[in-house]
């Protein structure tokens, strides 16, 4: 009998390790990748804050229009969380060229004045959020971009 339980026991434990390997493989499937780019410190730690609240694991950060394609060609991120001079100033291609990779990226103007929702609009981003917003109007914004099984409701 106390045979039998050893045999038995290396194969539950098998089967109890890949169930485990099986659930962080989904987590790691939604996941959420995000790119903050803004070239005010004290925005991106707040959108830090606030994402990682909401699950985000992998949040990079760039603060000039220099750095943002080389941080969207490492990241492969998911959502794009960016100032509207900073997109502006990244020149009118970057955006057509981020759609074109299928990577499936939602992007995010952000903007203090009214000008950058306008913006946002006319380069079909995903959503605006006012730098004046509150963290509850940002989290709705936020939701309506991210993974429907990340739990966040």
């Amino acid at each position: 009998m106390a045979r039998a339980q050893s045999r038995q026991s290396p194969d539950v434990s098998g089967r109890v390790s890949l169930y485990i390997l099986n659930i962080q493989e989904k987590a790691r499937e939604h996941e959420m990748r995000v790119i903050i780019a803004d070239n005010q410190c004290e925005v991106r730690s707040a959108l830090r804050l606030l994402l990682c609240e909401m699950g985000a694991l992998q949040i990079d950060e760039v603060g000039t229009a220099a750095d943002l394609w080389g941080q969207i060609q490492l990241s492969h991120p998911q959502l794009l969380l960016i100032d509207w001079r900073l997109s502006k100033a990244a020149g009118p291609r970057w955006l057509p060229a981020l759609r074109r990779l299928e990577w499936g990226t939602a992007i995010i103007i952000l903007g203090m004045h009214p000008e950058g929702g306008s913006y946002a609009a006319r380069v079909r981003a995903d959503g605006f959020i006012s730098k004046a917003d509150s963290p509850e109007r940002v989290r709705r914004v936020l939701q309506g971009v991210w993974p429907q099984s990340n739990g966040t409701s």
